[in-house]
């Protein structure tokens, strides 16, 4: 990580910290936990610089009840002093978080001497007297053994979900935002290194076309991050049979003349994710072909046309939903996009969830079609909230189906 990028992030990390405790004293938290698994890890993340990318089993003992999991970290937040990054026995500290929060193992120091990580956060409680009402942020997650631990240790502590990070998480500071360009621009490298490999011809499989595409992609990245927490890129081509639409890239599934192929490719740049598809086709689109996906290419263009603050996302839902109907295709999950943030999948789910955007979200769009059972086309962009509207930041072209 460069410098610069190290004081951007240190800086950046310091405000989250105070903008949380400004929070957490408007909704009566005494404490905050912090929790996040090598899969999921968005929240701690942005708190504390760090992600845990490892996972596995350990014996602290002989006997089966001494085995442990190890895939998490958990940063403690007081509403003073500093806070302290609790990670797993097991995960490595190769990532060093860049503010003045502590960092130990979960043991609380030396490994043989002292106790287990309930008993250590506990104390971490105890100490800055933040024994009342306690946050847990990732709380879908956070580990039943950790939770049972703490109320037993502190049975008068009330441990309650939080969403103080994941509502700081939903707009983006101006540091982010020029990470989140920069993804665009690699996802765009990613995209056109697919349709080079693409324009090799047939026999090509699914696998060797994504991998064609990742490897651009994270030779562009100055940073390691492992890709998986960022869900892995997927595909949908040809017939699709029994798989589902959009699937991981097979190696025995080859791309032949005719095929319309859908891929979404997800990567990371910079500890930030890249999340963006295109469609294409080997050889000529028949008439009903491309007339879907004209209908699909109107989706998406409303869609973005409709976006400004305050605007309800189920209202963008309606809309693709209304020219899908028209157009005599089918809506692809009712699903047309997602928050992005260190978790490539974070709110609004603009699917399911009833939120109105806010200037500075990033979200993606992508109201994607079926056609004839079997054809899945649509397009993903990264598009940032702006105060007069929509700034899409992918710009490989949506217009072109045939290669």
């Amino acid at each position: 990580m460069s410098t610069l990028m190290q004081e951007g992030l240190a800086q950046e990390i310091e405000q989250r910290v105070s903008s949380a405790r400004a929070l957490m004293v408007d909704r009566g938290l005494d404490a905050l936990l912090v929790y996040g698994n090598n899969k999921v890890n968005g929240a701690l993340h942005y708190m504390s610089g760090y992600f845990p990318d490892r996972g596995g089993w350990l014996a602290n003992g002989p006997t089966r009840a001494d085995i442990a999991i190890f895939d998490a970290a958990t940063l403690f937040v007081p509403l003073a002093g500093e806070p302290v990054l609790v990670f797993d026995k097991g995960q490595l500290l190769d990532r060093e978080a860049v503010t003045s929060i502590t960092t130990v193992n979960g043991f609380g120091g030396e490994l043989a001497s002292q106790p287990a990580v309930p008993v250590y956060v506990a104390d971490l409680l105890r100490s800055a007297g933040a024994t009342g009402r306690v946050g847990v942020e990732t709380w879908d997650k956070f580990p039943t053994p950790f939770y049972l631990g703490l109320a037993t240790e502190l049975p008068g502590t009330e441990f309650l979900q939080s969403t103080v990070v994941e509502d700081l998480m939903l707009v983006k500071s101006d540091w982010e935002v020029a990470n989140f360009r920069q993804c665009a621009a690699v996802g765009d490298l990613g995209h056109r290194a697919f349709m080079e490999a693409m324009r090799r011809g047939p026999g090509q499989t699914e696998l060797e076309l994504i991998r064609a595409a990742e490897a651009v992609m994270r030779n562009a990245d100055p940073v390691y991050e492992e890709v998986n927490p960022g869900s892995p890129s997927l595909i949908s081509s040809g017939k699709i049979g029994r798989l589902a639409m959009l699937h991981n890239p097979m190696g025995s599934k080859t791309v032949e003349v005719g095929d319309i192929v859908n891929w979404d490719l997800a990567s990371r740049h910079r500890g930030y994710p890249i999340d963006t598809s295109r469609t294409r086709m080997l050889g000529k689109a028949t008439p009903e072909q491309k007339r879907a996906n004209a209908v699909a290419i109107e989706m998406r263009d409303e869609i973005i046309a409709a976006i400004r603050p305050g605007v309800q996302v189920q209202d963008l839902v309606s809309i693709a939903d209304k020219i899908a109907t028209a157009g005599g295709v089918e809506f692809y999950d009712r699903f047309i996009g997602h928050g992005l943030g260190l978790d490539v999948h974070q709110r609004p789910d603009m699917g399911m969830e009833e939120m109105q955007l806010r200037a500075n979200m990033m979200i993606t769009v992508e109201p994607r079609i079926i056609l004839d059972g079997q054809w899945l086309m649509g397009n993903e962009d990264m598009v940032l909230v702006t105060e007069s509207g929509a700034d899409v930041l992918t710009t490989t072209p949506v217009d072109e189906l045939e290669l």
